[in-house]
């Protein structure tokens, strides 16, 4: 029995992956087809193609860092198998949703034993978590970060449940390590949400003051043992559009109340969207309502979760929704659809409970009950998904706009393009750079930069200064004076497959990779500066600096400039200058960069608001840009460390 009960939790995976397992088709979703597998791919790319990670993507957004920057988990354990290894990201995916869909599973499955709950009943538990709508809704969007802490989230509950009965030094520590792994990978907000879930699960659980201590000592230690990630990420924080106070981040993406009925009648306003609907089960719902009815003292812990996720996954469509936007930390987080996660382990739980009410019934009925309970859930589970799950068959797309490009060799020339965002991200292979791409928070200087132009109706003028020659539109597009038509593309794009017409124009004037400045000017806003830019034309050598407090060359007189190399950690630059004067490189500012003429180490200055700009004297000069985040050197040594000290502590507690 108990053989049979466990085999269903692979047996469900693979009857919902079959056609990926099979190779006919490959697991997809807009977020890790735009988003996740790019990065990934160009990360496990230029590690094996030099040895070392890329730390900078000069491909999109005129430049951004990788690991550094919120969203790509490169030092995720999974994640660092595949750009190791060599793994295709695509075929990666899939393993890595399928290891963590059975973790989510026998981890829901262990926390219904733990609670006393019989086999049959802990099978469907960890059915119902795992195949639950708002887990697998995840899986089609394609957000390998939420699946990952929805997977890691009953076992940190698990381990807090047996420090409370047991103290063990181990749990403690095991508490610690499940709380890093979700920041390793990004999740920020889930172990935010998590901290908070574990302290409304603690109110009805015995010593509650040292309980709570322990989960924040915990995320404490996560901070620590991730170091390597948390750090970098915190400081991209503060320079990332994340920071600003105009967006409602609580209205992006909630439990719209539309879509309620969806939880259980996915086909209730018609055909189905599998990116709306979170079927959570007939059969799961009301085996909750019986054992919540009957085992109501049990579950008062998990009724409270479920009564507070389920409030706030509305977001700011609610009062208190609303009161949690303005928490400093909580109102930064997009997706309040996410506390639903919380919730589902919680409908997963009291399902359980009310298939152990049912199978405790004597004789015949009970055992019956016992198979077909975990059965039903399983099959009405899988039977939705597989009428929603987003897969696409495997087929190779031609880039026609890539094809259509002449060579670009050292970045000397960027294109702006009005296609799906995600496809721009998809072509990071190619040696051609974007002004845009697709990023969940991109630096605030580029947004600001950008979206001040456009809404000013001057982008045209400005594009050209951020090193773009190339402009590709949709053919209704008027491309602006500066933009001449060169050529109309009919093309399919290589993400989606939809056919679409674009105008390909080229600019007359742009700014080069790397110029010296023939004239300086200061602007302490980026509306001074896109007035400044767009009043001179790109030839005209001008150089913003933004960069206050500093004396600037008082007659720069341009000159020679040739980009010796370029990679995503440096850059180098030969330059003869005629006087004193300033090299731009059209290349983002950021803190990690530093600077060296002949040698000798320069402060960078902001320059036309978005790229870096150093002082050379007159003459010929070899000028360097190299990527050093002491802050990333100092996270990884922390990392280190921590992981160091908290394995010794544990092992040294289980050998005593």
């Amino acid at each position: 029995m108990n053989i049979f009960l466990i085999a269903l939790i692979p047996a469900s995976l693979a009857l919902v992956f079959l056609p990926c397992l099979t190779g006919t088709h490959f697991l997809s979703g807009f977020d890790f087809t735009g988003y996740w597998y790019p990065f990934l791919d160009h990360a496990g790319r230029w590690f094996h193609g030099t040895g070392t990670l890329p730390f900078w993507i000069p491909q999109v957004f005129c430049g951004m860092p990788l690991a550094e920057s919120l969203g790509p988990a490169l030092y995720y354990p999974t994640e660092i198998l595949c750009w190791g290894l060599g793994f295709n990201p695509q075929t990666f995916y899939l393993g890595d949703t399928i290891l963590h869909l059975a973790l989510a599973g026998s981890g829901a499955m262990m926390l219904a034993r733990a609670m006393g709950f019989p086999p049959p009943a802990a099978a469907v538990s960890g059915l119902a978590y795992m195949l639950g709508g708002v887990l697998l809704i995840q899986v089609r969007i394609g957000v390998p970060v939420s699946i990952r802490c929805a997977a890691l989230l009953p076992w940190a509950v698990l381990l807090l449940d047996g420090w409370i009965r047991g103290r063990g030094l181990r749990r403690a520590a095991g508490l610690s390590a499940i709380m890093a792994l979700m920041l390793l990978t990004g999740g920020y907000q889930m172990l935010s949400y998590t901290v908070i879930a574990l302290a409304v699960y603690l109110l009805f659980r015995p010593g509650r003051m040292q309980s709570l201590g322990l989960v924040l000592l915990s995320a404490l230690s996560a901070c620590a043992l991730s170091a390597v990630a948390f750090l970098p990420n915190a400081r991209y924080y503060l320079h990332s559009m994340r920071t600003t106070g105009v967006v409602d981040w609580g209205s992006i993406s909630p439990l719209f109340f539309h879509d309620i009925p969806l939880l259980l009648f996915p086909a209730f306003d018609g055909t189905p969207d599998p990116e709306r609907v979170k079927y959570l089960g007939l059969a799961v719902m009301a085996l909750a309502l019986v054992g919540l009815a009957r085992k109501w003292r049990t579950l008062s812990g998990w009724t409270a979760i479920l009564a507070v996720s389920f409030i706030l996954a509305l977001g700011s469509q609610t009062p208190a929704g609303s009161l949690v936007s303005l928490v400093p930390l909580l109102g930064g987080f997009r997706m309040p659809m996410k506390w639903m996660l919380f919730g589902q382990l919680s409908l997963a739980l009291m399902a359980g409970a009310g298939a152990m009410v049912f199978g405790g019934i004597r004789g015949r009925a009970g055992r019956v009950f016992a198979i077909i309970l975990p059965l039903l859930v399983a099959g009405d589970l899988v039977r939705w998904e597989l009428r929603l799950r987003n897969m696409e068959p495997v087929e190779s797309r031609p880039d026609a706009l890539v094809d259509r490009l002449p060579g670009n060799p050292g970045g000397a020339w960027r294109v702006e393009t009005a296609e799906p965002v995600p496809v721009i991200n998809y072509r990071m292979p190619s040696d051609r750079e974007w002004i845009t791409g697709y990023h969940t928070a991109p630096m605030k200087q580029f947004v600001d930069l950008y979206a001040g132009a456009l809404t000013a109706g001057i982008l045209p003028s400005i594009l050209p200064w951020m090193n773009a020659r190339w402009l590709v539109a949709s053919a209704q597009f008027q491309a602006g004076d500066r933009y001449q038509p060169r050529q109309k593309i009919s093309c399919t794009d290589p993400v989606f497959g939809k056919d679409a017409r674009y105008v390909l124009c080229e600019a007359g004037d742009y700014a080069p990779r790397a110029w010296l400045a023939s004239g300086i000017t200061l602007a302490s806003s980026v509306g001074e500066t896109l007035a400044l830019l767009a009043k001179y034309p790109p030839s005209s050598g001008m150089a913003v600096v933004n960069t206050e407090g500093i004396s600037l060359p008082g007659r720069p007189g341009g000159g020679s400039v040739k980009v010796v190399r370029q990679t995503p950690n440096a850059v180098d630059i030969e330059a003869a200058a005629r006087n004193d004067g300033l090299l731009v490189l059209a290349d983002s500012f950021y803190p990690a960069w530093e600077a060296r003429v002949d040698g000798k180490r320069v402060p960078i200055l902001r320059t036309n608001w978005i790229f870096r700009g150093v002082e050379v004297p007159a003459g010929k000069h070899r000028v360097e840009f190299k990527w050093n985040s002491v802050v990333f050197n100092i996270g990884l040594w922390l990392s280190l460390l921590s992981w160091i000290i908290l394995a010794s502590l544990a092992i040294r507690r289980n050998n005593s």
